[in-house]
């Protein structure tokens, strides 16, 4: 009978632990995908009609499915990207940099692409920017591990 008690018992446990678990929130997105970490690779852009490549490092954060980073170009120019991990995504992108003259051009866009867990590819079709700043079009992060 004690047997019989202690087995019920811990499967009651069991079950407690299974579905606090199940319930909790977890950093991951649909399918498992977690961004977070270092990740490196080419921020491409067409700026008067010539296509420009720059190596980029974005590092991420991922809470509750949605993923935050920062990056930073080679040619200094920094920003932001945030989307919901999934197979496909969307969200926001900013991007600033300070100009020969001192000026420090800002910018927003949206981003649309893929991501895995060893990719991500994320394209914006340009940036709505502060002042008279102007901003390349069809950027394009190229992202890897």
């Amino acid at each position: 009978m004690t047997s019989r008690l202690t087995r019920r018992a811990l499967g009651g446990l069991c079950l407690a632990l299974a579905v606090s678990a199940s319930c909790s929130s977890s950093p991951t997105g649909p399918g498992g995908l977690n961004v977070s970490g270092t990740w490196v690779g080419t921020w491409q852009f067409l700026t008067s009609g010539v296509t420009v490549t720059d190596n980029v490092t974005v590092s991420f954060v991922q809470t509750a499915g949605t993923a935050t980073g920062t990056w930073t170009a080679d040619s200094g120019a920094t920003g932001s990207m945030q989307f919901q991990v999934a197979g496909s995504v969307s969200g926001t992108v900013t991007i600033s940099q300070a100009t020969l003259s001192g000026l420090t051009c800002i910018g927003t866009g949206q981003l649309s692409g893929t991501v895995s867990t060893t990719a991500i590819s994320v394209t914006t079709p340009g940036f709505t920017t502060n002042g008279s700043c102007q901003w390349a079009t069809n950027d394009q992060f190229s992202l890897h591990r």
